[in-house]
C-alpha cells in the first residue's frame, strides 16, 4: 500500500487483489485549528506587532516572503501589511533592504536562536521617524517571527534620563530625585559616601530613616514647603555618618505646572563649619596673644584712617580709641595723616596687600626708639586695612651699641694677638684670619677669607674634617698638637685650642682656633728625645754604624732636611761618609771631601775642622763658590757643617743640608751642637765597649761552656756556650754555687778531691755528670783552673766545660745496635746467642730444657711485594710487639732478619711446654693486621729444638730448629714441627734439587709442555698456555711446584724464564707457518722477571729472533705485580703494550688486589683461579666468587678464561654464566710439541674427553 490508500496491484494480469485504506482521527486537528483561530484573534488584538516572514532561499534576501502579520503590525508601521500577504520584503519595505535587518534575520534561521535588537525607522528627509524594539525568533520551514512594539517616546524619555544621570554623576556633590511624598527614586554615587548607606536600600522608600528626630523634622518642613512651590536652601545632619550638608531644593513641573518630583542637591559643608569653628577660635587665641603682647598693635582704616581694632597694651596707654582717626590720636599737632598713614608701599600696582613695612624710628619727645612693622590685610568685612605692630626697642638699641663698642674692642684685640685666631663656618671656610695667622702660615686676610682653611696638608684632610665636625657636635679642645703647613709648603707644628660658635639658638653655625706655633718647642723636645735615645743605644752597647744611621735618619724626619749625613776625619786628610739620610742621598755620589792642604775660602769642611767652631752658608754668599755651585745643582741652597770631638780634638763632622736660605739660625745651631757633643760621646763609649766586646767576644765565641766563680765558688760570670748547655741564663746562676746543676750522681769523695786539687792551685780535669735546667743529666768533660794573684793567692776559678753527652749516648747506641734489631729492637743474633748460652749452662746447672723456637713467616714475599718494603717493615714491628706478649718474663724472642724470628724457651722441663707456646704464638698471629688502610694476614711455619734432647751446641740447636720450621713449611706452613732426626734428610733433598736445577739448562733437561685453552661454545683451540717441566735423569718427570720455588730464591728465575719465553715464542711461530695462524701463546712471568731493567729489551730481541708477531704474544702475570703499584712496573707493561704484547691475570682473586688496579694496567684477560672452579657447582662461595670475577670482566670489557675445569658439570655452568673460554683436563691435559703438532694436524677443534 502506498500513501493516500493507492491499490497495489497483485498479479501480473492487474487484477486487484486487495484493497487497503487508512482511517485518520482528526479531532485534535480541529482542536488546533481552533486554538490557532483563537490565537490569531488574540494576536490580532496584541498592541505588538507580529509578522512572520519565508525565508525560501535563506541566501537570497530577495526571496523573503511576508506569510503574516496582525493588525498591531500594520498600525506599528502604517503599511496595510494585510494587503501584502504573499509579497516580498523588497515589495513591503523596501528601505529595509538596505539595512543589515534582513542578515539578522537569515542569523536566527540559521542558529535556530531567538535575537533582540532596535530597528530605527526614518521619514523621507532622513530624521529618525520611528524605533522598534524587536525580538526575532526562528519558526519551522525557514520561517521567522517577527514581534516588535514602538518605543520611540520611551527612548526619548530614556536619552533624557541618561543625560540626566550623567549630569549628577559628574558633580561631586549629592543629587537627588523625590515624589510629593518624600519617597527618593533617584541619587548619585555621592549618597552612599554622605548618608554611610547603599541607594538601593532606599529607593522608592522614605527619606525618613537618614535623618534624627530633629533634623527629620526639618527635612519634613522644607520638602513640604519645596512641593509647595518654594525653593529652599538649609542645613541638615545626617544621622549615620553625622556629616552637615547645605540642601537646595527644585520643584519638577509638568506641562500644566504641577509639581511631579522634587530634585535637589546636598553639598558637604562640614569641613566648612569645623573651619569657621576653629577660625573664630584661632580669632580667639589671636586676640589673647595680642592683649598678651608688650607692644602696640592696631587696625586702621587705610582710606579713612579710622581705628578698627586696639589690643589691650594699647587700651591700658590711650582708652579705648577704635573709631577715632589714628594720624589725630597717635601724633599731636598734626594737621595731615602723616607719611605712615598714607605708605604706598603696603599695596601693589592692582592694589592689593603687597607685603610687610618695617622701619624704626626715635620719638622726638621722649627720645626712646619704636621699631614699626606695617603691613595691608583684608578685614573681616573685605576693606584693605593696615596692620601696624610697634614695639619700644630703646633697651635693644642700647644694648647692640655696647656690643658694638665690645665686638670693635675685641677685633683689636683678636688683630693684637701673638697667637694666630681663625675663625671658620660649619662648612670650614675661613670667616676670621687675623694679622698672627697671616704672620704664622704667610696668606693675607684676603687670600684666606671666605675660602677652605689653607693651612691643611692634602693627607690630613680628612683628619681635619673630622676634628671639624666633632667641635660642630659641642666638643672643644685645648693643646691638641698637630702638624700644617705654610704657603710655601714648609710643615709647622701648632698647639690648637678650639671651641664651637653658637648661634642664638644654641646650635653650632662654625668654630673658632687658638693656635701657637710650637715649632721650635717640638724640635726642641724632639731632640731631647733624640739625645736620650743616643744615651740608651750607648747603655745597650750599640755600635758606631748602628748609632749614626739612625741619627741622620731622625735628622731628616724632625727638620725635614733633604740631606744629613755624618764624615770622619781621616789621617790622609780627607773625611770619610760613616752614615748618611735624606731625599738627595746622590749628592753623595762621587763626593770627596778634603780638611786638610785646601784654601780655608774653598772648602767649609776644612775650616770646620781646623777651626772646631760650626759653620753655615747659603748658596747667595760669595765664599766657598765650588761648594755652593754643587749644592746648587742639587737644589740645595744652605747648609751646615758641626764638629766632632774627642778628648777636645775634632774627630769627624756632622752636615745638614736645606732647599731654602737663612734656615739654619742661632738657636739651631746651638741645639745642633749639643747634639753634636752627645755624638761624640757616643763615638767615644762605642770604641772603649768595642774593645770590651772583643775581650767579651773572645771568650763567648769558645764552643764550649765556660763560667767563672770568686774565691767563695760564686758564680760571677757565664759564655753563651753554658747557658746553651745547662739551660741557665747568667741572671739564674750569677751569685749562685755550682751546686745549683749537681746531678746526685757522684758521691762526696768525688767533689772533695775536687776542691783539694784546686784549692792547692792545681788544675783538675774528669767527667761530670750535670743537670740540666729541664731536670735532664748531660755529661761533661771537666776543667777547672784555678787564677792567682801577683801573691799567689786564688781569686776565681774559670771551669771549662766540654760536652760529651752525645759521644756517651753514641757509645750506648753502638752497643745497643750491637746486640739490638734496629726495625724491630728485639735481641739480634749476638744478643740471642750469648743469651742462649747463658740458658744452656743454667739448664745444665739445674738439669731443665730450654727450647729454641725458629718462626718463618709464610708468604711474606708475597705481601711485602705487593705492597711495598715500607709496609712490610710496619708489618713486622707490629708481629714484633704480639711476638713478645707471646713469651714469659725471662724468655727472648729475637729477630735473625728478614722474616725470620727465633725465641729461647728457658726453663721448662717437658717439650710440650714449648709446643704451649707455639701454639699460642700461632694463635696470636692467626689474627689480622690492620695498617695504612689495608687487612692483611699471616701465617707463619715454626720449628722447635730442645736442648740438650737435640744438640749439645749453639750452632747446631738453631740449625735443628730452622730444619723442623722448613718441614712445617712443606706440610702447608701454619703450624709448628718438633726436629726430627729424618727432618736432616729432606733438607739434604732441597740442597740436592738446588745443585741439579743450576745445571738442567745447559744439561736440556728443561722442556716446555702446552696446554690449550678452548672455546666451549665451537670446541676451537684460542690459545696454548706454555707450561715449564723438569726431565729429571734420576726422580723423572718434575712438575713446577717441585723446584720453581727454588729457582725464585736462587734467582734462577732469570735465565730459565727467558729460555721458555724464546721456545714457546719459536714453537708458536712455527705452529703460524704449518698452517695455524691464529693461534695465540701464553708465557708465565714472575714478579722477579718483571724486575729486570732489561726486561722489555729481552722480549723485544725474542719477538726479533723467532719472527712472532706480537700480537699473538700474551704474558700472565700474577697479582702481586700489579699490586705493587710501582710506576716502573706500569712503564714497562705500557711499553709492551705499544708493542702490540697482551696481558693477562693468572689466579685472579686468590691476592689481594682492587678493581683500582685492573683499570690503571693494561690488562687484556683475566683466568680465574682451579681453586674456585673446583667446587663451583657444590660450594656456593666459590659460585658467588667466579660469578663476580666474570661480572667485573664484563664490566671492564676484559678476556675471561677459566683454568682446571674437568668436569661437563663445570663447563656447563660457566657456559651459563656466558664464560665461554677454558681451559683444563675436560678437553686436554698439557701436551708436548710434538703431541700438541699431531693434535693441530686432526683439527683445531676439540670435544669432551670422556672421563
Amino acid at each position: 500500500m502506498r500513501d493516500y490508500a493507492q491499490p497495489v496491484w497483485g498479479d501480473a494480469q492487474g487484477r486487484v487483489i486487495h484493497i487497503y485504506g487508512t482511517a485518520h482521527n482528526i479531532t485534535e486537528r480541529n482542536r488546533a485549528e481552533e486554538r490557532i483561530r483563537l490565537y490569531g484573534e488574540i494576536l490580532n488584538n496584541l498592541q505588538i506587532g507580529l509578522v512572520v516572514w519565508q525565508l525560501e532561499n535563506i541566501d537570497d534576501v530577495k526571496t523573503y516572503k511576508l506569510i503574516a502579520a496582525n493588525s498591531a503590525a500594520a498600525q506599528c508601521t502604517g503599511v496595510a501589511l494585510g494587503n501584502l500577504i504573499g509579497k516580498t520584503m523588497t515589495e513591503c519595505f523596501p528601505a529595509l533592504m538596505e539595512t543589515e535587518v534582513p542578515q539578522s534575520y537569515a542569523e536566527v534561521v540559521r542558529s535556530g536562536k531567538a535575537k533582540n535588537m532596535k530597528e530605527d525607522r526614518f521619514s523621507d528627509s532622513g530624521n529618525l521617524k520611528t524605533i522598534f524594539s524587536v525580538r526575532a525568533f526562528p519558526l519551522t520551514n525557514n520561517c521567522v517571527g517577527i514581534a516588535f512594539v514602538d518605543i520611540t517616546e520611551s527612548e526619548k524619555i530614556h536619552e533624557e534620563l541618561k543625560l540626566f544621570q550623567l549630569l549628577f554623576a559628574e558633580i561631586r556633590d549629592l543629587a537627588y530625585i523625590c515624589d510629593t511624598q518624600g519617597n527618593i527614586l533617584y541619587v548619585n554615587n555621592v549618597f552612599e559616601k554622605l548618608t554611610g548607606h547603599k541607594p538601593e536600600e532606599f529607593f522608592g522608600k522614605s527619606f525618613a530613616p537618614l535623618f534624627d528626630e530633629e533634623n527629620l523634622q526639618k527635612a519634613m518642613d522644607f520638602h513640604k514647603r519645596t512641593v509647595a512651590g518654594e525653593s529652599l536652601q538649609f542645613e541638615l545632619r545626617f544621622k549615620k555618618t553625622g556629616i552637615v550638608c547645605e540642601f537646595r531644593n527644585f520643584q519638577l513641573r509638568d506641562g500644566t505646572g504641577n509639581v511631579l518630583r522634587t530634585i535637589g542637591i546636598a553639598r558637604d559643608i562640614t569641613e566648612r563649619r569645623r573651619a569657621e569653628e576653629a577660625l573664630q577660635e584661632s580669632h580667639k587665641r589671636l586676640t589673647s596673644v595680642l592683649d598678651g603682647l608688650s607692644a602696640v598693635v592696631y587696625v586702621a582704616d587705610l582710606k579713612t584712617h579710622e581705628i578698627l581694632y586696639t589690643n589691650k597694651y594699647l587700651r591700658d596707654l590711650l582708652g579705648n580709641v577704635t573709631g577715632k582717626i589714628c594720624w589725630q590720636t597717635f601724633q599731636t599737632n598734626q594737621a595731615k595723616p602723616c607719611d605712615f598713614c598714607t605708605n604706598h608701599k603696603l599695596l601693589d600696582a592692582d592694589g592689593n596687600p603687597a607685603g610687610v613695612y618695617s622701619w624704626e624710628f626715635q620719638n622726638t619727645v621722649d627720645g626712646r626708639w619704636y621699631a614699626i612693622s606695617d603691613r595691608a590685610i583684608t578685614w573681616v568685612d573685605g576693606r584693605i586695612v593696615r596692620l601696624e605692630i610697634a614695639t619700644d626697642i630703646s633697651m635693644r638699641r642700647q644694648t647692640e651699641e655696647a656690643l658694638r663698642e665690645t665686638n670693635q674692642t675685641l677685633q683689636a684685640l683678636i688683630q693684637a694677638s701673638p697667637l694666630a685666631i681663625i675663625a671658620l663656618d660649619s662648612q670650614g671656610n675661613v670667616t676670621l684670619w687675623n694679622q698672627a695667622a697671616e704672620r704664622m702660615f704667610g696668606w693675607s686676610q684676603h687670600e684666606a677669607l671666605h675660602r677652605p682653611l689653607p693651612i691643611v696638608p692634602d693627607d690630613k684632610q680628612e683628619e681635619s674634617r673630622a676634628l671639624r665636625e666633632r667641635v660642630l657636635r659641642g666638643n672643644s679642645f685645648t693643646g691638641a698638637e698637630v702638624r700644617r703647613q705654610k704657603r710655601d709648603g714648609s710643615p709647622v707644628d701648632i698647639s690648637l685650642s678650639t671651641a664651637p660658635l653658637l648661634d642664638e639658638q644654641g646650635n653650632a653655625k662654625g668654630i673658632m682656633g687658638v693656635i701657637a706655633d710650637i715649632t721650635h718647642l717640638k724640635r726642641t723636645r724632639v731632640i731631647d728625645a733624640l739625645l736620650h735615645e743616643i744615651d740608651q743605644f750607648v747603655l745597650q752597647g750599640q755600635p758606631p754604624d748602628v748609632i749614626l744611621p739612625y741619627v741622620c735618619t731622625r735628622l731628616t724626619e724632625i727638620f725635614a732636611h733633604p740631606l744629613v749625613w755624618i764624615g770622619m776625619k781621616e789621617t790622609d786628610g780627607t773625611v770619610s761618609i760613616s752614615a748618611q739620610a735624606g731625599a738627595q742621598e746622590s749628592y753623595l755620589r762621587g763626593f770627596k771631601a778634603r780638611w786638610k792642604d785646601i784654601p780655608e775660602h774653598e772648602c767649609i769642611i776644612g775650616l770646620a775642622i781646623r777651626t772646631g767652631k760650626s759653620q753655615t752658608i747659603d748658596a747667595q754668599e760669595p765664599a766657598f763658590q765650588q761648594c755652593r755651585e754643587r749644592a746648587r745643582q742639587y737644589g740645595l741652597q744652605s747648609f751646615l757643617v758641626v764638629p766632632l770631638f774627642s778628648e777636645d780634638k775634632v774627630i769627624g763632622t756632622l752636615h745638614l743640608y736645606d732647599h731654602k736660605t737663612h734656615v739654619f739660625d742661632a738657636g739651631t745651631i746651638r741645639v745642633l751642637e749639643n747634639l753634636a757633643a752627645r755624638i761624640s760621646i757616643a763615638l767615644l763609649v762605642a770604641r772603649d765597649q768595642q774593645r770590651l766586646r772583643l775581650h767579651s767576644a773572645a771568650m763567648a765565641a769558645v764552643a764550649n761552656a765556660v763560667f767563672i766563680t770568686d774565691n767563695k765558688g760564686l758564680i760571677t760570670w757565664v759564655n753563651d756556650a753554658f747557658t746553651r748547655l745547662s739551660g741557665y741564663t747568667p741572671d739564674e746562676v750569677c751569685d749562685q754555687t755550682p751546686r745549683l746543676f749537681k746531678s746526685g750522681r757522684h758521691d762526696l769523695t768525688f767533689y772533695q778531691q775536687m776542691w783539694q786539687t784546686i784549692i792547692a792551685g792545681k788544675v783538675w780535669c774528669g767527667e761530670v755528670v750535670n743537670c740540666h735546667k729541664d731536670g735532664r743529666f748531660y755529661t761533661v768533660n771537666q776543667t777547672i783552673t784555678p787564677l792567682l794573684d801577683q801573691n799567689g793567692k786564688t781569686h776565681h776559678f774559670v771551669a771549662v766545660h766540654e760536652d760529651i753527652t752525645e759521644k756517651k749516648e753514641a757509645e750506648k747506641q753502638m752497643v745497643y745496635m750491637a746486640h739490638y734489631d734496629a726495625l724491630t729492637h728485639l735481641p739480634n743474633r749476638i744478643l740471642f746467642t750469648d743469651r742462649l748460652r747463658q740458658e744452656m749452662i743454667h739448664a745444665n746447672r739445674n738439669k731443665r730444657l730450654t727450647s729454641v723456637i725458629f718462626l718463618d713467616l709464610d708468604r711474606f714475599k708475597t705481601i711485602n711485594d705487593t705492597l711495598g718494603h715500607a709496609f712490610g717493615d710496619l708489618l713486622l714491628k707490629a708481629l714484633a710487639d704480639r711476638l713478645k706478649n707471646c713469651i714469659r718474663e725471662g724468655d727472648t724472642v729475637s729477630r735473625l732478619g728478614g722474616d725470620e724470628f727465633i725465641f729461647i724457651i728457658s726453663d721448662i722441663s717437658h717439650p710440650q711446654d714449648a709446643a704451649l707456646i707455639a701454639q699460642k704464638i700461632l694463635n696470636v698471629l692467626s689474627a689480622s693486621f690492620h695498617l695504612e688502610g689495608h687487612e692483611v694476614h699471616v701465617a707463619s711455619s715454626i720449628g722447635i729444638a730442645i736442648y740438650p734432647l737435640d744438640a749439645n751446641d749453639i750452632d747446631n740447636l738453631i740449625k735443628k730448629a730452622d730444619i723442623a720450621m722448613y718441614h712445617a713449611k712443606e706440610q702447608g706452613g701454619n703450624t709448628f714441627k718438633f726436629y726430627m732426626e729424618d727432618m736432616n734428610i729432606n733438607n739434604y733433598e732441597r740442597l740436592l734439587l738446588e745443585n741439579d736445577l743450576r745445571k738442567a739448562l745447559a744439561k736440556g733437561e728443561l722442556t716446555v709442555y702446552y696446554q690449550p685453552q678452548v672455546d666451549q661454545n665451537t670446541g676451537t683451540i684460542m690459545s696454548m698456555e706454555a707450561l715449564l717441566r723438569w726431565r729429571h735423569p734420576n726422580r723423572g718427570m718434575l712438575y713446577p711446584e717441585k723446584f720453581i720455588s727454588i729457582a725464585e730464591e736462587t734467582g734462577l728465575i732469570i735465565p730459565i724464564g727467558e729460555w721458555v719465553l724464546m721456545t714457546a715464542c719459536a714453537q708458536t711461530r712455527a705452529w703460524h707457518d704449518a698452517g695455524f695462524p691464529t693461534l695465540r701463546i701464553t708465557v708465565n712471568v714472575s714478579v722477579r722477571q718483571f724486575k729486570q731493567q732489561n726486561l722489555v729489551n729481552i722480549i723485544a730481541r725474542v719477538l726479533q729472533e723467532t719472527g712472532l708477531d706480537p700480537n699473538f704474544l700474551e704474558l700472565e702475570l700474577t697479582e702481586g705485580i700489579i699490586m705493587q703499584n710501582d710506576m716502573a712496573i706500569l712503564a714497562t707493561l705500557q711499553e709492551l703494550k705499544s708493542f702490540g704484547v697482551h696481558f693477562s691475570i693468572d689466579d685472579f682473586g686468590t691476592e689481594y688486589s682492587s678493581l683500582s688496579y685492573l683499570k690503571r694496567f693494561p690488562i687484556d684477560t683475566l683466568k680465574i683461579d682451579r681453586s674456585f672452579v673446583q667446587d663451583i657447582t657444590t660450594n656456593p662461595d666459590d659460585a658467588a666468587i667466579v660469578t663476580a670475577i666474570i661480572a667485573v670482566a664484563k664490566s671492564l670489557k676484559l678476556e675471561i678464561v677459566a683454568e682446571g675445569v674437568e668436569s661437563k658439570e663445570q663447563a656447563d655452568f660457566l657456559r651459563e654464566l656466558h664464560c665461554s673460554n677454558i681451559q683444563g683436563y675436560l678437553y686436554s691435559q698439557p701436551l708436548s710439541a710434538g703431541d700438541i703438532d699431531h693434535l693441530l694436524q686432526k683439527g683445531i677443534t676439540l670435544s669432551f674427553k670422556p672421563q
